[in-house]
């Protein structure tokens, strides 16, 4: 998978794990025929916090800008 197809699964995943509260890794990975592996490491990077941005920028929408980056 390409660096496009990361962000674009990425920018999937976030409205649904939204609007899909408690799916665990297994259910979301066969939601996105992926491995719960690839979720785990894409939920790492998605969900990931830094010491030098402010908690306003860890919103999901500032979190995948800096993906974009």
């Amino acid at each position: 998978m390409n660096s496009l197809q990361k962000v674009e699964r990425a920018l999937t995943l976030i409205p649904y794990l939204s609007s899909n509260p408690g799916l665990s890794i297994a259910q979301i990975a066969a939601a996105f025929d992926a491995t719960p592996a690839e979720i785990s490491s894409e939920l790492e990077t998605i969900f990931m916090r830094s010491e030098e941005h402010t908690s306003e920028l860890q919103s999901p929408m500032y979190l995948v800008c800096r993906l974009l980056l």
